[in-house]
């Protein structure tokens, strides 16, 4: 079953996996697509596309709020399927065309997104020629609506997008409304404001700004790339403002004193990796896992002996 969620008057939520796309517009009129889920994504993301545009639709653009797998990963088809482009920040162009992958994953950060980290791949995308940078004006292709706006610090070129006229906020991962690094939030998906995802952001004294720089807009709506969206009835001004007001970013982890550098190639330089106090184990557990795989497949594979073909002739009469 398609669950799709009407967050705000043209505005449309789907969960995807564990990340949200958004739909951007009103049935009957020109929409677009923000984020598209871990690859493999998109025949739900078209049937939900279906449900609220009808059979056949197409969006005018896909827009990412920034190029990691979860938000990026169905791009490369869903644009040869609708032949449209994909927009997104020119600092994540490095990301979305192979020429750099993103800083490593941080497992020191701690918490089950931290620990989930360790084996979890973050595969590049790659659009070629159908990637386009964003306007450096914040203008979005064919509509004077919405707006893309920095909201850096979870990636280089991370943007979130803007619909001024009744304050609604599409935030990607500058912002989160579940506790992707809690066990507890993330099976009883509990409702509330996080900053970015801490085991993937890269630049924590840009994303702690992010958060007070979108907190400024008081918006109506917050709708992030994770959770459940703060919709016009929930005093949704007052929870973000008081949020980033209060809000600090981690004190551990990689990335936490030092940040990445990145420019328009990628990444440039990264803190050296502190120690890992797991990493001895979850080294051992896979070296150990490798062995048994290999004995077992050595047991199945070795040829019966001499004695052992006999036997079971003289079981059942025949070779077997």
């Amino acid at each position: 079953m398609t669950t799709v969620q009407l967050v705000a008057p043209g505005v449309y939520r789907y969960l995807c996996g564990f990340a949200n796309v958004y739909f951007l517009g009103e049935p009957g009129e020109t929409w677009m697509l923000v984020d598209t889920g871990l690859a493999g994504s998109e025949r739900k993301i078209t049937k939900a596309a279906e449900k609220i545009y009808g059979v056949g639709s197409s969006p005018s653009a896909i827009l990412l709020s920034h190029g990691h797998a979860d938000h990026a990963g169905s791009s490369a088809r869903l644009s040869e399927q609708w032949d449209v482009s994909v927009y997104a920040h020119r600092l994540e162009r490095p990301y979305l065309t192979n020429l750099s992958s993103y800083p490593p994953v941080d497992p020191t950060i701690g918490g089950v997104a931290g620990f989930a980290s360790r084996f979890v791949p973050m595969p590049n995308v790659d659009l070629g020629p159908r990637l386009i940078d964003f306007e450096k004006s914040g203008s979005l292709p064919g509509t004077t609506a919405w707006r893309w706006l920095d909201a850096s610090g979870h990636t280089p070129g991370h943007t979130a997008f803007y619909r001024e006229e009744d304050g609604v906020l599409v935030a990607g991962d500058a912002l989160t409304t579940l506790r992707l690094n809690s066990a507890v939030g993330n099976v009883l998906k509990i409702r509330r404001i996080h900053g970015p995802p801490e085991a993937t952001t890269s630049d924590w004294e840009a994303a702690e700004a992010t958060v007070r720089r979108l907190a400024r807009l008081s918006p109506k709506v917050l709708a992030c790339g994770h959770g459940l969206p703060y919709l016009s009835e929930d005093n949704t001004p007052v929870r973000l403002s008081t949020f980033a007001a209060l809000y600090k970013a981690p004190s551990r982890g990689r990335y936490a004193a030092t940040s990445v550098v990145s420019d328009e190639t990628g990444v440039v330089s990264v803190p050296p990796a502190p120690l890992d106090p797991l990493g001895p184990v979850v080294a051992g557990a896979a070296v150990v896992s490798v062995a048994v795989c290999a004995w077992l497949f050595a047991r199945k594979s070795k040829p019966k002996s001499k004695n052992n073909i006999e036997a079971d002739i003289n079981a059942d009469g025949q070779d077997k």
